[in-house]
């Protein structure tokens, strides 16, 4: 949800991905790579959410990231194989516009 207790730590983790890829990965055309490098975001993405759910909610952490890591992993595999799968083509298709 977008919340106003929530909405800064999505912000935070929308913003790793491009701050890894800029800073490590900027000239990598690696699709393997580059789903490597997604599958982690994904990660940490996730593990954002945990700091509004324990300082606004006073769940356990423990609890927290236990209840979450089914949902993490399909959120990882998805964006590995999103990558994977289509960064070829959208890379072209932007080579061609640009």
């Amino acid at each position: 949800s977008i919340s106003i207790y929530y909405f800064p730590f999505m912000f935070l983790g929308w913003s790793i991905v491009p701050i890894v890829i800029n800073i490590f990965f900027k000239n990598n055309e690696n699709p393997i790579i580059l789903a490597i490098v997604g599958f982690g975001c994904s990660f940490i993405y996730c593990w954002m959410f945990a700091i509004p759910q324990v300082l606004f909610t006073e769940t356990s952490l423990i609890a927290y990231l236990a209840a979450d890591v089914l949902f993490e992993v399909i959120l990882a595999i998805s964006s590995f194989l999103t990558i994977l799968w289509l960064f070829k083509p959208c890379y072209n298709i932007m080579k061609k516009l640009n």
